[in-house]
């Protein structure tokens, strides 16, 4: 993406000020790194599981054209309103689809860094919602905090991506990654 990040800076402020074409061909540009940040969170795509990665990938896709152009207007940082936006969306699906699938419908979230390659290393896991509820009260007590998980849990990106968004050092990002899993342990007794 990053040979590709003028061009999307372009695009988000021509969609921030409303060009619905704008937000179309945004999305044309970002919809496989949407799908392969889907497709890389370890407790999307297991199997048995009734959402897969692409399956997501779409209903984000939606949810970001319902609500995209309105988290945009006269924004002067688009571009991590944009991945905040994807992130939001990722999440609420996630949630809702956790909340509405009973037993089987489950997601189960491995505790920990965020690392797709540790699938299936038999780590602890907790329930989707209960770990969104855990980062609603990281968002509480320290919003930065809960911003760093938000971009590298929810949106799936990189240290070096989530400290470029937030506009603080990578050493930042990586001490309060730890410091937020810490807290959402401790909070949920673990």
């Amino acid at each position: 993406m990053d040979e590709r990040i003028g061009d999307v800076t372009a695009i988000l402020h021509q969609a921030g000020a409303g060009d619905k074409e704008a937000c179309e061909r945004l999305f044309d540009l970002l919809y496989e790194e949407i799908r392969l940040t889907a497709r890389g969170m370890p407790f999307v795509g297991r199997p048995g599981d009734s959402m897969q990665p692409t399956a997501l990938a779409n209903e984000v896709y939606l949810e970001f054209q319902r609500k995209y152009p309105k988290l945009l207007e006269g924004s002067p940082d688009s571009r991590r309103k944009f991945f905040y936006a994807v992130g939001l969306a990722m999440r609420t699906i996630l949630r809702d689809h956790s909340r509405k699938g009973g037993e089987k419908g489950r997601q189960m979230v491995p505790l920990g860094d965020y690392d797709p390659e540790a699938r299936g290393r038999g780590e602890l896991t907790i329930e989707f919602t209960e770990y969104d509820d855990a980062y609603e009260k990281l968002r509480e007590v320290d919003e930065r905090l809960a911003d760093v998980v938000h971009f590298r849990y929810y949106a799936g990106k990189s240290v070096e991506d989530t400290a470029a968004l937030l506009e603080i050092s990578t050493a930042t990002v990586k001490r309060d990654w730890k410091l937020a899993n810490a807290w959402i342990a401790r909070h949920l007794g673990l």
